[in-house]
């Protein structure tokens, strides 16, 4: 009996676990929801974003990327903002990070750069230990890469930090392209 209890108990510590990130993905997609409402313009929503992914996540800093249809050059930096935690030096994507985000299109988390076996010959600067990047589509069209750096007490970024990020995305980057259309 008291090996079923614990079994039990195992289970509904996993179900109150998976219950609190929902509820924590919930309150992060409804802070993103307000604060982007009451923005004025691209840039303070593209800000807005990168803060709320930076805090949801705890990553050290954050970068939006915009892409054109040029087809001569699909990853061209259209906008460029940061939003950073701490005085680190600004990191931007490297162009072989936003090749591969727009051929693949999917969420991409490196928690090793330096050996990550996709990206062999690039030159990561040195203290980029982890990143995390998450395209911005509206109707299957790729409009931004959101890619966040280091996360916050030297951890890796988890499959959860990829889930939210993702769900973040999915929902910013209609909000963006609206901005864009008024502008």
């Amino acid at each position: 009996m008291t090996d079923q209890n614990s079994g039990n108990s195992t289970a509904l510590e996993r179900e109150n676990q998976q219950l609190r990130r929902a509820v924590e993905e919930l309150s992060v997609l409804n802070e993103l929801s307000i604060a982007i409402s009451s923005s004025r313009g691209t840039d303070e929503v593209i800000q807005t974003i990168i803060r709320r992914s930076i805090k949801a996540i705890s990553a050290e800093q954050g970068v939006i990327t915009m892409v054109g249809d040029d087809v001569s050059d699909p990853t061209k930096t259209l906008v460029r903002t940061m939003a950073s935690s701490g005085d680190r030096e600004a990191y931007s994507p490297d162009q072989n990070l936003l090749g591969w985000m727009y051929i693949n299109r999917i969420p991409l988390v490196i928690n090793d750069p330096a050996n990550d076996n996709r990206f062999q010959g690039v030159a990561w600067n040195s203290s980029v230990r982890s990143l995390i990047s998450v395209p911005l589509q509206v109707h299957s069209q790729l409009i931004g890469i959101l890619t966040l750096y280091n996360k916050k007490r030297g951890g890796d970024f988890s499959a959860g930090d990829q889930r939210l990020l993702s769900i973040l995305a999915g929902q910013s980057a209609q909000v963006i392209e609206t901005a864009r259309l008024y502008e």
